[in-house]
């Protein structure tokens, strides 16, 4: 089963779950929804471009199209806010965003073989919101786990290339459209900012390992902090203010 499709089954059951919760506990709301975040990863496209000059057309072997580069995330985002006093909400939410991106290539032998390259990251959110009306705004402290990882069209297995953590502010405003008095579909413009640069020199030693950019001293190339930003398209129970 992919991925996005475990993500949509995921929130189907979620959001079926809204209108039983919302009846149930006027000042807890919970919501699940789509994240878009555009990526501009520098360390990845060197390494992506040193692959895609390593991986010519040969005797043999023809590459229809290159690896390109990462530039958005996409994935699931799942949450609960506790609202008192009206217009303050304590919000936790569990968000897990990627993308793939793969070449083309036939080896005389089979065609429509696929070098797959995977960039993730998925968080846990601890945070609160101020809200008035249709109107909010917040801030979370996340702990981001992030992979790069590498495999080939005709097997499940992939090389993880890096793995990491890091903490991060997560800031964002909220407008809320109310559907019913069950459902508010939420427009939530959004940026992460890590507290810490990544190393991908390792990522680029493992798979391009005689690219002249894979020696040692060159961390500078390889060491990006990466700040994330797009927007969240949530559905949560009731509406965001409790006096409405």
């Amino acid at each position: 089963m992919s991925i996005m499709r475990r993500y949509f089954i995921r929130l189907i059951f979620t959001t079926a779950g809204l209108f039983i919760f919302g009846s149930t506990f006027a000042q807890w709301n919970v919501s699940a929804g789509y994240v878009y975040a555009a990526l501009r990863h520098a360390a990845t496209d060197i390494i992506i471009d040193d692959f895609n000059a390593s991986h010519p057309n040969s005797t043999g072997v023809v590459y229809s199209k290159q690896t390109p580069h990462f530039a958005h995330l996409q994935g699931l985002d799942i949450g609960v806010r506790y609202r008192f006093l009206n217009h303050i909400g304590i919000t936790a939410q569990y968000t897990s965003i990627y993308q793939n991106v793969q070449n083309t290539y036939q080896n005389g032998t089979y065609t429509d073989l696929k070098d797959i390259f995977t960039y993730f990251q998925y968080s846990y959110g601890l945070g609160a919101e101020v809200f008035d009306g249709w109107f909010g705004a917040g801030a979370s402290l996340e702990l981001n786990f992030t992979s790069f990882k590498h495999g080939y069209s005709y097997t499940k297995d992939r090389q993880f290339l890096l793995l990491d953590h890091s903490l991060s502010n997560h800031y964002f405003i909220n407008i809320g459209l109310p559907i019913n008095s069950a459902l508010t579909l939420n427009l939530q413009p959004f940026i992460q900012i890590p507290f810490k640069s990544l190393d991908f020199l390792s990522a680029e030693q493992t798979l391009n390992p005689d690219s002249p950019r894979s020696a040692p001293g060159n961390d500078a190339l390889f060491t990006q902090r990466v700040v994330t930003y797009g927007i969240k398209l949530i559905l949560s129970n009731g509406r965001l203010s409790s006096d409405n």
